[in-house]
């Protein structure tokens, strides 16, 4: 299977690319076969997806993934979310990115796909964002 996994770099705390990969590339396979599947292709990190794999709100499942991971000698590269900018409630996504102990979450940017996206306020969606961003960080530690 080594030969199959399709990779991405990500920056690791040192500041070095690493190879890794997107769990949702193997949306049929379990956290389990993905963390041997990584071992097999020597890759260092996983970006854990919230669709499949780590979906929000479960955060029983986020800490035994993210333990997993970490258990095999891998690094939580990111949580690959599936949150819009729209405002919906980002405290879910925040919460599971945290139990599985990544230190990135990605998002996407609206809900139009780019094709039927022209003449979209991107400001909006970009406020949005930084609202929750900001909103979200005074609930933890060092969020000022």
């Amino acid at each position: 299977m080594a030969d199959l996994v399709p990779c991405s770099l990500f920056l690791a705390p040192q500041k070095v690319l690493l190879p890794g990969l997107v769990s949702v590339s193997f949306r049929a396979l379990s956290p389990r076969e993905i963390t041997g599947a990584c071992l097999e292709a020597q890759v260092r990190g996983i970006e854990w997806g919230g669709d499949v794999h780590v979906p929000p709100g479960d955060l029983e499942n986020a800490r035994a993934v993210g333990q997993m991971t970490r258990d095999a000698g891998l690094q939580v590269a990111a949580y690959g979310s599936y949150f819009r900018c729209d405002g919906s409630d980002f405290e879910p996504v925040l919460e599971t990115a945290l139990a599985v102990g990544a230190p990135l979450i990605r998002v996407w940017a609206g809900t139009v796909d780019y094709l039927r996206s022209m003449g979209i306020d991107w400001e909006i969606v970009s406020e949005s964002l930084a609202r929750d961003c900001d909103g979200e960080a005074r609930k933890y530690p060092g969020g000022d």
